[in-house]
């Protein structure tokens, strides 16, 4: 975190109590040695006990167990992504098996494939859905697979250029979301 510089003397008296309890407790490495020595002066000036001081920090604490509950949860974009990986997942697997039925050498070797990459988006979807800490790393590396698998299909085939063009940039985007997004954070963090 980036450490804020120390405002000056008259920019604590307006702050508020709580703004003050919360930036030397749960906030407190948010900001210079100097600046939380000098937010602790203005709560000793305005006569805020250590005991008033700890109730004020519980309550804070509580406050920011509920603001990370607020974000935790598969909801939002989480949910449409989860529906994009078990629709994929499902059309995958469809074609995989439509080419293993063709009876061709050449279907047959990329059903393979194919079939492997939707067996792994279904084990990552039930690892999104069960919450399991590993569930982000396991759903970027099912969107590589799929690209690369898609990627090696239209190498063989030559087409699907387009589309690979197009799912590539889906794909960055999903990878982003699941790399930043506090949702995705705050729900599958580890519990250990």
């Amino acid at each position: 975190m980036s450490q804020q510089s120390k405002p000056s003397e008259s920019a604590y008296s307006t702050w508020t109590t709580d703004q003050l309890v919360r930036a030397t407790t749960i906030a407190r490495e948010d900001y210079l040695d100097d600046a939380v020595e000098g937010m602790l002066q203005e709560l000793e000036r305005r006569g805020v006990t250590p005991g008033e001081r700890q109730a004020l920090e519980n309550e804070a604490a509580r406050a920011k167990v509920g603001e990370i509950r607020a974000v935790t949860g598969v909801r939002g974009f989480l949910v449409f992504f989860l529906a994009v990986v078990a629709l994929n997942t499902l059309t995958a697997l469809a074609s995989g098996i439509r080419l293993m039925a063709a009876g061709a050498p050449l279907a047959a070797v990329l059903a393979i494939p194919i079939i492997g990459v939707s067996v792994y988006g279904g084990f990552a979807f039930v690892l999104l859905i069960t919450r399991r800490p590993d569930a982000p790393r396991h759903a970027r590396n099912w969107l590589i697979a799929t690209f690369l698998v898609n990627l090696m299909v239209a190498l063989i085939i030559r087409t699907m250029i387009g589309y690979l063009l197009f799912q590539s940039m889906g794909a960055l985007v999903w990878i982003a979301y699941l790399s930043q997004s506090k949702r995705v954070a705050a729900t599958y963090q580890s519990s250990g």
